[in-house]
């Protein structure tokens, strides 16, 4: 869990903080007085007093736009909106179209609109430089209790305690979708850039959708306690969530996991969160009136020394403190640094220089995870060792039984030479077959490599070809034609066989000598040699014609 950098107290409790264009922290109270906060200096200035007073501090009911200059409130009481210019200190405009109070207002990014929505479960969207009323979204059966708009004002959502979302694409001709998925009313709502849209439930449901499909993408793993707060880093790939009992909770959105549900603790309840691209700053504002400044990256000259001295360890039990290190620029480079002596350590031992892989990793020993993947190193490469020791000594199926469990050995250079050695050995084998019919021989050659089952089929299906082979031979001695055929359709590997083509070349030869004593008229000659080639399935038709011409 991180501790706060530094801290003010705004006297009351905090209604919204807003990271400002300009680099200051707007901050509005729960009297609706504004002031500006420099995350550098930690000075305030003090903007405008509004005086219109929030029972609660959570919720949506004030909003500053990002440029500090526009305020606007919803007035409970009065039930109207009020928006205010806080550099001149002018009402610009009061609303009062909404049949009861005003729950939620918000500005679009470049200032131009704001929407505004009721009780009476309505949203309504105003031109900022005259007041107009410019859209209306589709009515919700209850309270609206949140609005959003994306970046470019691509899109806009409100949500409501009737637990829908209701989302309209500006410039399409599409009607507005209604979203369903909360179980409880929807309390915030917020863009991840134009395609996706992050919506929270009352009891801590966190759900991103699809903009443009209007389904949903992911839910996020569920908080345990109210959620009052949320907001992301400019890039969208880092939430902030704060709780009802002053946590903030950190999520990774490139992965859709929670991080950390405790990554930092306020005094109180979170009221807003807000994040300084510029000064890499998160700050929270609470119930108590106080606002905590977070440096997300601590102390980063500090963390490269670390790293300079290679004291690794010290930079890894930062990370663990903070896992939003992970990131930093500084991470990669540590990772770096691990996996490059990862590699030198595997070149090491596998030259059997054990003391120096050890020495080169030692800096790492002692880090949580590094030490496991270290010790899985050596305890692999002690494996490794006994399975060039079983190649070397030819005891192959001890080798090839230890790749059940080290599948990684099939890329190493003594899985090569066994593999290398087994080719050798089963061509000898094949030779000794085809050659000299040498069973026995063949046998002798492949010995080392029985009882490994990806080579027991191989030499089982070498010894039934070598078989059929010789049966093959037996049919064609015997000039059984018809059976021999037979066999070779049930097993057409034997037309691989130099045995085969022979015969093929025998049948040509037979087929040309009987058109000759066909064409010479020697009739006895011709039949007894087409009867023969009868046997044959290529030449079977042609010496049928033949065979049918004569005996007319």
């Amino acid at each position: 869990m991180i501790e706060a950098a530094a801290s003010f107290d705004t006297k009351a409790p905090v209604a919204l903080l807003k990271s400002l264009n300009s680099g200051l922290l707007g901050v509005v109270d729960s009297h609706s007085a504004v002031s500006y906060a420099d995350l550098r200096s930690y000075k305030r200035a003090r903007g405008l007093d509004i005086g219109v007073d929030h029972d609660g501090c959570t919720g949506n009911r004030v909003d500053l736009d990002r440029t500090g200059q526009l305020c606007a409130v919803a007035d409970a009481t009065e039930r109207k909106v009020f928006l205010y210019n806080v550099q001149t200190k002018r009402r610009l405009h009061t609303f009062d179209r909404h049949k009861g109070a005003s729950e939620s207002v918000a500005f679009d990014a470049k200032s131009r609109y704001l929407a505004t929505g009721g009780e009476d479960g309505k949203v309504f969207v105003r031109s900022i430089r005259s007041g107009k009323l410019v859209m209306t979204l589709p009515p919700h059966s209850d309270y609206v209790s949140a609005i959003a708009f994306s970046e470019e004002f691509e899109s806009i959502a409100s949500g409501s305690l009737d637990r829908s979302i209701h989302l309209l694409l500006i410039g399409t001709q599409r009607p507005a979708s209604r979203l369903i998925g909360h179980r409880n009313g929807v309390i915030d709502l917020l863009f991840l850039g134009s395609s996706r849209l992050l919506s929270v439930g009352k009891e801590g449901e966190l759900i991103i959708w699809d903009v443009h499909k209007a389904t949903v993408l992911k839910r996020l793993e569920k908080m345990n306690d109210e959620i009052t707060s949320i907001c992301t880093t400019n890039d969208h790939k880092t939430l902030f969530v704060g709780t009802k009992s002053g946590y903030i909770a950190l999520y990774d959105l490139q992965e859709s996991v929670l991080i950390s549900p405790t990554y930092c603790k306020a005094s109180s309840t979170v009221c807003s969160l807000a994040y300084s691209q510029k000064h890499q700053t998160l700050a929270a504002g609470t119930l108590a009136g106080d606002v905590f400044l977070y440096k997300l990256f601590g102390d980063e000259q500090l963390l490269g020394h670390y790293l300079e001295i290679k004291e690794y360890e010290k930079f890894y039990l930062a990370v663990e403190a903070n896992p939003m290190l992970h990131l930093c620029d500084l991470y990669p480079q540590a990772e770096e640094a691990w996996r490059s002596a990862m590699s030198e350590a595997e070149r090491l031992l596998s030259e059997g220089r054990r003391a120096g892989a050890k020495r080169l990793l030692g800096p790492f020993e002692t880090i949580k995870g590094k030490r496991t993947e270290i010790e899985a190193l050596f305890r692999d490469q002690e494996q490794y060792a006994l399975f060039k020791r079983h190649i070397a000594e030819q005891r192959y199926s001890l080798a090839y039984a230890m790749l059940v469990h080290h599948p990684d050995f099939r890329t190493s250079p003594a899985y090569f030479e066994a593999e290398m050695t087994w080719q050798r050995v089963l061509k000898r084998a094949q030779e000794l077959l085809e050659r000299r019919r040498d069973e026995e021989g063949a046998n002798v050659a492949l010995a080392p490599f029985r009882g490994i089952s990806e080579k027991s089929v191989i030499i089982r299906a070498l010894f039934d070809e070598n078989r059929r082979l010789l049966f093959f031979e037996t049919l064609k001695a015997k000039q059984e034609y018809r059976k021999l055929f037979e066999l070779v359709k049930n097993y057409p590997s034997l037309k691989e066989h130099r045995s085969y083509a022979v015969l093929l070349e025998y049948a040509d030869k037979l087929y040309i000598q009987a058109q000759r004593s066909y064409a010479d008229s020697e009739m006895s000659r011709t039949r007894r040699l087409c009867e023969i080639l009868l046997d044959f399935p290529d030449y079977k038709e042609d010496v049928k014609g033949m065979l049918d011409a004569m005996d007319k």
